[in-house]
């Protein structure tokens, strides 16, 4: 069965990482990608993390959400990990860190 996988993906000037790969990983596994959501790594403040926000908003019909590596997710704490997961899970969401090859299914 094919997973409906969303992808977020959180950018810096020095990091080769891209949306088009993460993509590529999916369709790879023959899932289907149904949004991209992503984030500028430079930015502070309020719209830090307007793109995951934006993400976690739109979890319906999603399977999974696959995320570049673990140091993408916001936060940067065990408790910031856990209500992520716990968010996801809620909505049935699992979680998928690429560069690590973490399959946190739900």
């Amino acid at each position: 069965m094919k997973k409906h996988v969303i992808l977020y993906t959180r950018q810096y000037p020095d990091r080769t990482r891209t949306e088009a790969e993460l993509r590529q990983a999916v369709e790879n596994r023959g899932d289907v990608v149904l949004a991209s959501f992503g984030d500028d790594g430079r930015i502070d403040g309020r719209g830090k993390y307007a793109g995951w926000r934006t993400l976690l908003k739109n979890l319906e019909g999603v399977d999974q959400v696959m995320v570049g590596n673990a140091g993408d997710l916001p936060g940067r704490k065990v408790n910031d990990l856990l209500a992520t997961l716990s968010t996801l899970s809620v909505h049935g969401v699992g979680l998928y860190l690429h560069q690590e090859g973490i399959d946190i299914a739900n």
